[in-house]
């Protein structure tokens, strides 16, 4: 999606006098990342929503958690303009800035957690992007991203739409938690936890066998043995074989929380 075409977007949102149904929509399908980010945030650290559109994950984190600086930035003027409407729906104030979000105009080491949904999957190339987090980001600082799952029902009719010329988001890229991993690994972060955002209520228990598999190469203490390796790879195998035919077919998008290690 060109930037003339997003800006069209967010002009019809402007419009509006009244955002309350909205708000309560957004706060229902983005509280599983609103948890997510306010495990890692404690009240005195400082956070950027990258890519904010209307902020409502901001100011819901702010009006929890009070004491921490909260920032949101995205690529549009009249996004922002919209977001600052709808804080006037909650107490808590929020700094706002229009970037590129391969330019971003903060020191290096500013915040603590990042978090983005919606944003990573319209950049044909995200490393540049990442890397750009990366360089705000404190040491051990959490960078934390949502996006398409890969194998999902929704993923098929999108891709129908946009060749129909009936999708109105342009162009997007889904992700599996394999691709996310090796994503993390060239851009220098590690996948700390990860969780998906349901298409419906229950994925049948799947979720334990993919934490087992999670949990199983993260504490595995033999790492760097010939034999571990060949277990890795035949763990990896075992996961996209769960993770195409079954468990993530019930998944809209999957959240990864990368950390940065210390230097």
């Amino acid at each position: 999606m060109g930037y003339q075409e997003y800006e069209k977007i967010w002009q019809e949102w402007i419009k509006k006098d009244n955002y309350d149904d909205a708000i309560e929509y957004h706060y229902q399908e983005r509280q599983p990342l609103i948890n997510l980010v306010k495990k890692y945030l404690a009240p005195t650290k400082k956070f950027l929503e990258f890519g904010c559109g209307t902020a409502v994950d901001s100011y819901i984190i702010k009006e929890d958690i009070p004491e921490c600086e909260g920032y949101a930035v995205d690529l549009s003027l009249t996004a922002l303009q919209v977001a600052k409407k709808i804080g006037k729906s909650f107490s808590q104030p929020l700094f706002f800035g229009v970037m590129d979000g391969e330019n971003l105009s903060f020191r290096d080491s500013s915040f603590d957690v990042i978090f983005s949904q919606g944003v990573m999957e319209h950049f044909e190339d995200p490393l540049p992007m990442l890397s750009e987090q990366i360089r705000i980001l404190k040491s051990d600082g959490k960078l934390i991203v949502c996006v398409p799952q890969k194998y999902n029902p929704y993923t098929l009719y999108k891709h129908r739409a946009m060749r129909t010329q009936s999708w109105e988001w342009g162009w997007e890229t889904e992700y599996s938690l394999s691709d996310l991993k090796k994503l993390g690994e060239q851009a220098g972060l590690k996948i700390l936890d990860y969780c998906g955002h349901e298409y419906v209520r229950t994925d049948y228990g799947l979720w334990c066998l993919r934490k087992f598999f999670f949990l199983l190469q993260k504490r595995n203490p033999v790492r760097d043995f010939f034999l571990f390796r060949f277990i890795e790879r035949t763990y990896d195998k075992i996961w996209q074989f769960f993770e195409k035919r079954w468990g993530h077919n019930f998944m809209v998008n999957i959240t990864v929380v990368y950390k940065k290690d210390k230097k």
